[in-house]
């Protein structure tokens, strides 16, 4: 799995991950279904090549540095 750095606070997987520094509260309410999540401000994300794949509206981007793993490209048939 590779790690990204959080853009803009995003729901995902029962957490809310947050921008570093983006939020002091340890839980909130989720958007999806009102109860409570837990929140992570530490500005990363670990996600894996199809849960990164949905993000792409500028939320995450790819760590740079030698703990960052990019995705495995995609392979094609010929």
């Amino acid at each position: 799995m590779a790690k990204f750095t959080v853009l803009r606070p995003i729901e995902h997987n029962q957490v809310l991950y947050a921008p570093k520094g983006g939020s002091d509260e340890a839980k909130t309410k989720s958007a999806g279904h009102g109860g409570e999540i837990s929140v992570d401000a530490s500005g990363t994300i670990e996600l894996d090549a199809t849960a990164a794949e949905s993000f792409t509206s500028g939320q995450v981007t790819l760590l740079a540095g030698p703990s960052a793993e990019a995705p495995p490209a995609k392979r094609t048939k010929r």
